[in-house]
Order: C-alpha cells, then structure tokens, then sequence
C-alpha cells in the first residue's frame, strides 16, 4: 500500500458537486458560476475543487451582453508589458522593390521574309551578333520572277503607248516583290535588268537570328534574318497579387544594375490584364533606354510611391493572424480589455491597414496581447457552455 498524498482527498468527485449548466439554459444577468482555472469544462454553482486536478474552482459573473471583456488587473499588464497604440488614420503610401529581367523591345524586332522564289547569291551576315546599320546590304537574290518583272517594266517605260498609270503598275510589281526604290531607279537609269537583286536593311539592329545562307534556295514566306533594335529595352517585372493597387501605367521608376553600376529612371508603360496561374504574379512592363543592358539580364527595380490613400492604421504587432480571421485586442477602459475581428488591406512601412472592426482612436494592444486572447477564448468557451454568447469576469 502506498502512503496517500497530503491533498488526496480533493481529487475525489465526492468532495465537490459539479453542476454543468446546460446549453440553452435560462440564466439571469450576472449570474455567478464556478470555473476550474485549469480545465474550463468544468463549472459548478456552488464553491469546490476541480475533480481532474483538485484546484480550487474560482467564481466567475455572467452577464447576459454579447462582447467579451477580459479583467486584468494594473500590476499584471505591468508584468505582461502590456504596451498600446491608438488606432489613426493616416495617409499611407506603399513603396515596391521588385526583380525585373531585361528582354528585347518586341515592336523593334524586324523579321525578313522573301517575297519570292529564288536563290541566295550573297550573304553580307555570316553570324548572330552583327551589327546592321540602316541602308547595309544583307543579301542579293537571283529570282526568275524578279528578272520577268523587270522586264516588264522596261517594256512600259520604253513603250511610246503606255501610259502614266501603267508605268506605277509596272513599278509597284517590282516594290511588292520586295525590290528597293534606289534599285529601280537604277534599272530605269541603266535601262537594263539585273540578274541578282540586291536587299538592303531598312533599319538598324544586330543579328539574332540566321536561317539561310549563301547558295540557299528560297520560296515565298521563307525567314531569312531576324534584326533586334537595341535602342530600347523591355524590362519585365512580377508584382504580388496584393500590390497591384499601388502600381498604375506611367508611374516612376528606378532601374539598378549592380552588375554595370547603373541607376536609370524610367516609367511603367503597361501592366498586363492577366495574373499568372502558376506564381499567381501580376506582371508590368518598363522600357529602358540603352545602358548596356543585356537580354536576359536581372535588375533591381524601386516603384516610386506616388500613390496615396487615407486609412485606419495600426501596427503590423497587434494583429493577431489566425487561419478563420484577424483580431487585435482592444483596451476598453484601465483594466478591461476586449477581442474585436478585423478585416485587414494593406501593409506598408510596418503597419497594417483596417478596412472594418476597428474604429479610430480605439487603444489597441500591440505586447502582451496573445495571453489576453487567450483567456478571452476561454471565457468565451465558458460563456456557451453556459448558454451562448455571454460575458464572464
């Protein structure tokens, strides 16, 4: 037989007559009840000790008002380091730093197609990263087609019956088939066809793409070079889902390259209209002008934050997050304090927007407010217990 602890007896349901109220019970206002501190399933309406771990039930008032209020006393706040802010409306702004990645500018990008068949009898471009300057022969071509239409053309103008409109006919065959205005200015001047047609670049880039070489035979809609202006840049940025309401076309901002040691300033020139589905990302567009930029290259990118809103603020400490909501505790009087749910927007500069829940001026708890929750949610599971939605002091 072991020796029977000092306090043995408490622990013996016979020593204290637990009394549950049921739920839905009628109760009046202020009501008094007894509340095991340890274990709060355990009530009783008269005084005792708790059958599970034989503390002594504490006594606890019931009033019939739908908020809970939690009761702490001046020295416990000090020693909990109770701390709080009083909720104002401000005007707040928020600033984006982001990763862009340098790609080409899309509208500068010039394919060359031929517009007939034939052969190529001379590549000028031998290799991707050349660099063509307006005016720049690419390629000459020997095409039957051409050398027919050139014929033709000499006949008009050589005829003493054709007309102005045939001569521009005649011209306008030799333009749709791709032929430069200087060379058929040329044949009319010599009065004599030519057998390879040159093709020059109608406007400046580098090389990125080569298809077909000297002696490749062509057909129409054949690619044959692909040019990229380097003039310009699109620097492509992803902007959380949350921060698509700070960010506008037109608005500034700041380009860092700690690679090349460049800071450049420029302007957002479009946002696109769709989130993507996998990084649940919005995406924008800024075109840079030329600073040695390098496609596929990644840069810091700083939203200038111009834009500005009126709100409920508090700091980003006194939330209390959870998985079903947001609350914040509310200091309602010197010792009293109260849980209130709140619908949140925005974060910015270490505080956190209100949209609802809160009113200004109200003291939320910004330390110490995790343990007043807490026994807030005990006194609310209390509260059911004994017949809804009720407060207990």
């Amino acid at each position: 037989m072991h020796a029977p602890f000092p306090n043995e007896s408490i622990f013996k349901k016979d020593n204290v007559k637990i009394n549950k109220i049921e739920k839905g019970e009628p109760h009046n206002k202020n009501k008094e009840i007894y509340v095991c501190p340890m274990h709060p399933e355990i009530t009783s309406h008269e005084k005792g000790s708790c059958p599970i771990c034989g503390m002594n039930l504490e006594l606890k008032k019931i009033n019939s008002t739908s908020k809970i209020e939690v009761n702490v006393s001046g020295e416990m706040q000090q020693a909990l380091g109770v701390r709080t802010f009083i909720a104002k409306k401000d005007v707040i702004s928020k600033k984006i730093n982001t990763v862009g990645e340098v790609g080409y500018n899309e509208d500068s990008i010039n394919y060359i197609y031929s517009r007939v068949d034939g052969w190529i009898e001379y590549a000028n471009c031998q290799s991707i990263g050349d660099k063509i300057e307006k005016g720049d022969l690419l390629y000459t071509v020997y095409s039957p087609k051409i050398i027919q239409a050139q014929q033709d053309y000499l006949l008009v103008l050589n005829s003493k019956t054709s007309s102005k409109k045939m001569h521009e006919a005649a011209k306008l065959t030799l333009l749709l088939l791709g032929v430069d205005e200087s060379v058929i200015d040329q044949i009319k001047k010599e009065n004599k066809f030519k057998i390879n047609i040159p093709f020059y670049a109608k406007d400046k880039g580098i090389v990125t793409d080569i298809y077909l070489k000297k002696g490749a035979y062509i057909n129409r809609n054949t690619k044959i070079l692909s040019l990229v202006n380097f003039d310009t840049f699109w620097i492509t940025i992803d902007l959380f889902e949350s921060e698509q309401n700070w960010v506008r076309e037109n608005q500034k901002v700041f380009i860092d390259s700690k690679a090349l040691d460049l800071k450049v300033e420029s302007t957002i020139d479009y946002i696109y209209p769709e989130l993507d589905k996998e990084t649940r990302s919005l995406k924008a567009r800024i075109i840079a002008l030329n600073g040695n930029f390098k496609p596929n290259m990644l840069v810091n990118v700083e939203i200038d934050n111009s834009i500005k809103k009126t709100a409920i603020i508090i700091p980003k400490e006194a939330l209390i997050q959870t998985g079903k909501n947001n609350r914040v505790v509310v200091k309602t009087k010197e010792n009293s304090f109260e849980v209130k749910e709140v619908i949140i927007g925005d974060y910015t500069n270490g505080m956190i927007e209100i949209k609802s829940g809160l009113e200004e001026f109200e003291k939320v708890v910004t330390s110490g407010q995790f343990l007043i929750d807490s026994e807030s949610n005990i006194q609310g599971s209390i509260s059911r217990m004994v017949g809804g939605n009720s407060n207990v002091n």
